[in-house]
């Protein structure tokens, strides 16, 4: 599905905290790599760095697992 979304347009960006596999993200970085990036397990950054893709204009997608960043 996130191929799909990518494939409509190349403002799409897909970051991952280090679950792209359980979320199947990495499919997209297979297929995007210029716009697929893996922060590590750092569920706090992910949310600093998916804001700055916001701010230049992307259209952002994040992969975590939600009860991480409660």
């Amino acid at each position: 599905m996130l191929v799909e979304i990518g494939e409509k347009s190349d403002r799409v960006v897909v970051v991952t905290a280090d679950v792209g596999l359980s979320t199947r993200a990495v499919m997209f970085g297979e297929k995007f790599r210029d716009r697929y990036f893996n922060v590590g397990i750092a569920k706090q950054h992910l949310i600093g760095f998916t804001t700055g893709l916001a701010l230049a204009g992307t259209i952002h997608i994040a992969t975590v697992f939600a009860e991480l960043i409660l």
